[in-house]
């Protein structure tokens, strides 16, 4: 996801008639915005892409990743699903982490050996739109 391009194209009446008079006019507008991801996205993605491993603070916890999907959340959020492997955690390790980027903090990619959560016994729902999935995007190309 380099940047997110969103084009409308909208049609206005302008004065009165049926489309085939000379009175009834249209007015055609293009407004494009674009949101370019974050450092944080774009670092999540590339270590998707080379299947490297993420160390960075969440919920002012060190945590120790493997990302695996990475896009936005219901709300539109940039948000990322990763198996938690090792650092800090209020619960037992390794587990899935549903992830805000914009809450992580002090991210870094680093190589090491790629974990993988050992059950998909329910559908992730982390993120909602999809930009890479490591199993999809990544594995499938090779």
């Amino acid at each position: 996801m380099h940047a997110i391009g969103v084009y409308r194209n909208s049609c206005q009446k302008i004065g009165h008639g049926t489309p085939s008079s000379p009175s009834y006019q249209t007015q055609r507008s293009l407004s494009v915005y674009t949101a370019l991801p974050s450092p944080t996205y774009i670092l999540f993605r590339n270590a998707i892409l080379a299947e490297r491993q993420v160390v960075c603070t969440y919920g002012g916890r060190a945590r120790e990743l493997c990302p695996h999907i990475i896009g936005t959340n219901k709300e539109g959020e940039e948000a990322v699903l990763a198996w938690q492997f090792a650092g800090e955690s209020s619960g037992k390790l390794p587990q899935w982490r549903c992830l805000k980027l914009a809450n992580v903090r002090d991210a870094r990619a680093r190589d090491g050996r790629w974990h993988e959560g050992g059950s998909h016994k329910t559908t992730q729902k982390c993120v909602t739109g999809i930009d890479l999935d490591v199993n999809i995007h990544v594995r499938k190309l090779r």
